[in-house]
């Protein structure tokens, strides 16, 4: 339940609610790394880094080769602008889990070093791998637009609506585009701000 709530980034009802499950499960286990790595990844977007950074770093020190908690952290730290440590996370989730190609996180380092081209392939390898995941289609169609692909946006889109994505789609944008406070993600803003148009659109 918590990542599909936090995996569709609702309103802030639902991520409270998200983070009050995990802060439950933490009571049952405080030594349960997966749950630390949660209240990171939702702290991250609700604005409070400070304890974000913490809530990682506790799952780290119970679980440090967890491969999907270092992807996490990798992915917040990819879109404060912090690549350096982002990569060098990735790079040890990799080891920790070779047979993950960890397409996500590596698209959004190529979005903050401007290769919206490696972005939309390896965001069109992450759909086609877990179509469930449906911010790798919010991204997609971002990065297409970011491309001059406006069919292909359109297309993402689409998709987004056959997977019945409802408000998560605007509603992961009202949570997102504040936590992308560095500079090098600023072209995010104007592709999600045009994928956004296209969701309005068809909204009517």
């Amino acid at each position: 339940m918590v990542h599909r709530r936090h995996g569709s980034c609702g309103p802030d009802a639902a991520l409270d609610a998200a983070l009050a499950c995990v802060h439950r499960a933490i009571e049952l286990d405080p030594e349960l790394a997966e749950a630390h790595a949660v209240a990171g990844f939702i702290r991250f977007w609700n604005g409070d880094h400070e304890a974000s950074t913490r809530a990682f770093e506790r799952a780290e020190s119970l679980a440090p080769e967890n491969a999907r908690n270092l992807e996490r952290h990798a992915f917040c730290l990819a879109m404060s602008g912090q690549t350096a440590y982002a990569t060098e996370y990735v790079r040890r989730a990799q080891v920790c889990n070779p047979h993950e190609p960890h397409y996500f996180p590596r698209a959004m380092f190529a979005f903050v070093s401007g290769d919206f081209a490696q972005a939309v392939s390896l965001l069109r390898a992450s759909v086609d791998r877990l179509p469930a995941f449906l911010p790798s289609s919010i991204f997609l169609a971002a990065a297409l637009e970011l491309v001059g692909d406006s069919t292909g946006a359109a297309e993402a889109v689409a998709g987004l609506r056959k997977a019945n994505a409802g408000e998560s789609f605007p509603n992961t944008l009202r949570h997102w585009l504040p936590a992308m406070s560095h500079p090098g993600m600023r072209p995010l803003h104007e592709g999600f701000a045009r994928a956004w148009s296209l969701w309005e659109s068809g909204s009517r």
